[in-house]
Parts: C-alpha cells; structure tokens; sequence
C-alpha cells in the first residue's frame, strides 16, 4: 500500500506551487459547481477557466499566491483566485481595485503610482474583513466529537481520561470547523468552561467531578493538553 506524506508548500518550487494553487482554487470552485480547466498559457491574463455547471457562468481566473493588484488586469473581466482567511477569494479584479482604495492606501503607493501593482501576503484585518463575502472553503464532513474517538495511549494524571469523555460528549454534533485556529479555540474555551482555569495554567487544576480515588485523582493537566491531547486533536483535524 502507497503510503502518503504531506508536502510543505514552501518546499516546493514556484512551478510546483502554482499547480498546488490551481488544485486547491479547483477544489474549492468544485464544491460550487464550477469544472475548471488549466490553460497552458496566459490567456487574456486568465491562468485557468472555470464553468458553471448551469452553462450561464463561465470566470477567467487570474491565479495569485498573495493578495495582489495590477493594472494589466484592469478592463479584462478577470477574477482574481488567493488564498485568504483560512479559504480562497475569488473576486473581481476590478472591484477588488474598488474595495482596496476603500479601506487601505495601497493606491497611493510608489508601487501602485509608479510600478502599477501592489501585493501583501499579510493584508490588514480591515481588508480582510471587506473581502470575507468572497472567500470560499470547503466544507469539512463530521463533528468535532469524533476527533475524540481514539483516545492518546497514556494520560498524565486521572483526571485528563474524564476531561477527554466529557469534552468528546460536549462536541458529538458539533461540526467541524472551517479553520484549525478555530478548533483550537473551542476546545480552549471548552477546557475552561469544564475546567474552571484557562488552558494556559501552569499548574495542575483539580476538578471535583472528576475526583474517582487515587494520588491524582481529580486532577487535569494543563501541560498535557496543550502539549500533546491538543497537537493530536489538530493533526486529526488536519487529516479530516
């Protein structure tokens, strides 16, 4: 049996991540009813063609590893596909010229003035939070419980195996999250609601409830779920 190995996107070589990108940007629009074909070639500046199953929409999609603007693209009706927020933004060239003048000052740049482009790889919440309307993901089948399922080979103290059932119980229909930061977020916060004490506590927390006898009994380690229960939950999340 193939046995497979996750790559490191800046492991690869440019070529290599503009086919990583164009998988990734076709998965998504899949998911949208849109097939999309690779051009050889730049085409009117489009890096791929997306079509819509309905045979109406048919995108010229300008491929991006960053967030970025340029004026060879203006007038040309492209999308422009980049990874953003935990997804993918596919949004009008043009009308991304609109909404960055709106809320950043990127068109008054030497870059944009005088070079006529501009890119970030790292844009202000802001901007961010202007684009959200177009960003898409995919979306991730299952509950947060069942990252609980297969229980870590050793606990630290007695009462990290009750934490754990409590916390599988506490997420059985809860869905997946689009985002591992906000995995990792609702199990902090659920470690604290059950807890008493925030994740980042350096000593061990007793709980009550969970004291069934023996030296450790009650007792959570917050080391133990910071450094390896929560690692695990993420690395499943990852493979999900």
């Amino acid at each position: 049996m193939q046995k497979f190995k996750r790559v490191k996107y800046a492991d690869l070589s440019a070529k290599q991540q503009e086919i990583f990108n164009f998988q990734k940007a076709a998965g998504i629009l899949a998911d949208y009813g849109f097939n999309c074909i690779k051009l050889a070639d730049d085409w009117h500046g489009a890096d791929f063609l997306a079509y819509h199953k309905d045979g109406v929409d048919t995108l010229k999609v300008q491929l991006k590893g960053r967030m970025t603007i340029d004026r060879k693209y203006q007038g040309k009706g492209l999308h422009l596909a980049f990874p953003l927020a935990g997804g993918w933004c596919f949004v009008e060239h043009d009308l991304l010229i609109e909404i960055v003048g709106q809320v950043t000052n990127w068109l008054n740049t030497d870059s944009w003035t005088e070079k006529g482009q501009y890119h970030s790889g790292k844009p202000s919440q802001k901007l961010i939070e202007a684009l959200k309307p177009y960003v898409l993901s995919s979306t991730r089948q299952g509950t947060i419980g069942q990252l609980f399922e297969v229980e870590p080979a050793q606990w630290a103290l007695r009462g990290d195996s009750h934490l754990w059932m409590d916390m599988r119980a506490h997420f059985t229909s809860i869905a997946l999250p689009e985002s591992a930061d906000e995995l990792e977020d609702l199990i902090a916060k659920t470690f604290h609601e059950l807890c008493g004490q925030p994740l980042e506590t350096v000593n061990d927390i007793y709980v009550k409830d969970y004291d069934h006898g023996g030296m450790s009994g009650g007792k959570v380690s917050a080391q133990f779920w910071r450094e390896r229960a929560v690692p695990l939950l993420l690395s499943r999340y990852a493979q999900a």
